[in-house]
């Protein structure tokens, strides 16, 4: 929701949310006014298990949110605790890019950076915040 604010720039998700049992599946569902000019929004995703890739945020975006998160990130020592947030983000973020790669995609679209940097990238990103 975060990722598709509203047409007036606002990024909070509507108030309203359920959760409905489709078969199998479970739906989330977020609905309302937007906060801040009252236009209706809605969405509306299946729930997954956690371990595939994602189905509604591609792993292009996922990697950009990380990149982005990353750079908020000062260097060296005494970090904020915005900072560690921005860095769990990081992580959590490139967690989600390699579900692409563990569902046997050799190549993701979008994303330049080989399974092995990604790698290497999240393992400095994790010692980083046990240091934190």
């Amino acid at each position: 929701m975060e990722l598709h604010p509203c047409a007036c720039g606002a990024t909070e998700a509507p108030a309203q949310h359920a959760v409905r049992a489709e078969g199998a599946a479970l739906r989330s569902v977020w609905s309302g006014g937007c906060a801040r000019c009252g236009k209706p929004r809605s969405f509306e995703f299946v729930l997954l298990d956690g371990d595939g890739p994602s189905e509604i945020i591609g792993a292009a975006e996922f990697l950009r949110i990380s990149d982005a998160a990353a750079r908020r990130v000062p260097a060296g020592a005494g970090r904020s605790p915005q900072a560690a947030r921005d860095l769990r983000r990081a992580v959590a973020c490139l967690r989600e890019v390699l579900k692409f790669f563990a569902a046997g995609a050799p190549v993701i679209e979008g994303v330049s950076v080989s399974r092995e940097r990604l790698q290497a990238r999240l393992a400095a990103y994790e010692e980083l915040l046990a240091g934190a």
